[in-house]
């Protein structure tokens, strides 16, 4: 099941609602792990052609943890080709 966040996202087409239904997944694993953690994009999602790129930061007791970049690539079906993340800032 979708965030509530994300489902104004769905009418922009399959690939994107199939991104958003796995980073959801994801962070509420991630949530289980790190209680308190909260992601937000920091940038809208750009999508261009086959690919998309958005930023974040996660935050834990109002303190940020990370901050990142994701591109992701689509095969033709829609799926996740390839994720690229890059953190741009990490605890130290």
């Amino acid at each position: 099941m979708l965030a509530p966040e994300a489902t104004s996202w769905i009418g922009r087409g399959r690939r994107t609602a199939w991104l958003v239904a796995r980073r959801w997944a994801h962070i509420a694993n991630t949530r289980a792990e790190m209680p308190g953690l909260v992601v937000s994009e920091t940038t809208e999602p750009e999508i261009l052609g086959d690919r998309l790129r958005v930023s974040w930061v996660a935050r834990q007791e109002g303190e940020q943890i990370y901050t990142g970049t994701d591109f992701v690539e689509f095969a033709e079906d829609g799926r996740i080709s390839r994720l690229t993340m890059f953190y741009d800032a990490v605890p130290a």
